[in-house]
């Protein structure tokens, strides 16, 4: 799956890839300390490499993926030096992923309410916000609530056409 805009590229990767991206880039932490699933094997995840011109510069993901209800969690890390116009165009890769190839009916996005560059991102893709967990994540001494955000089929087909 390719953009040719600002050559963009999402790759599927393998977990060991995974495991080695993730050492490399978050060395503070261990993905059990992150609370990821990341290394689980099946058909309920699906992981891709972002790379921006030669470089690898994140990881894209489908987790949760509930074949018979059609919907799917969606997180993204990346380098945070990425620009906010690519980081929108890899949502719009994955969202495209997702309606046109996995033929999913939604998407969602779990994110902490001081991930205020993420939220916008979401937003701008066309996400709606359609909840809040309240107090959800512990992270340095505060409870932060937990956003969440979708999209539909029909949002995402209603977003193509408006973009014609």
């Amino acid at each position: 799956m390719e953009s040719n805009e600002k050559n963009v590229k999402l790759t599927k990767i393998s977990d060991e890839e995974l495991k080695n991206f993730l050492d490399m880039k978050f060395k503070d932490f261990s993905a059990e300390e992150l609370n990821f699933d990341l290394f689980k094997d099946g058909v309920n995840e699906l992981t891709f490499q972002i790379k921006f011109g030669e470089d690898s510069t994140g990881i894209a993901q489908f987790y949760d993926i509930d074949w018979i209800n059609r919907s799917a969690c969606i997180r993204i890390f990346w380098d945070e030096a990425i620009e906010n116009d690519v980081e929108i165009k890899v949502v719009r890769l994955m969202l495209k992923y997702a309606f046109e190839v996995l033929n999913l009916n939604r998407v969602y996005s779990k994110v902490v309410e001081y991930k205020k560059d993420t939220i916008s991102v979401l937003k701008k893709c066309g996400f709606l916000q359609e909840g809040m967990e309240r107090q959800a994540k512990f992270f340095k001494g505060k409870y932060w609530d937990v956003l969440r955000f979708s999209m539909l089929y029909e949002d995402y087909w209603r977003a193509i056409e408006d973009l014609k």
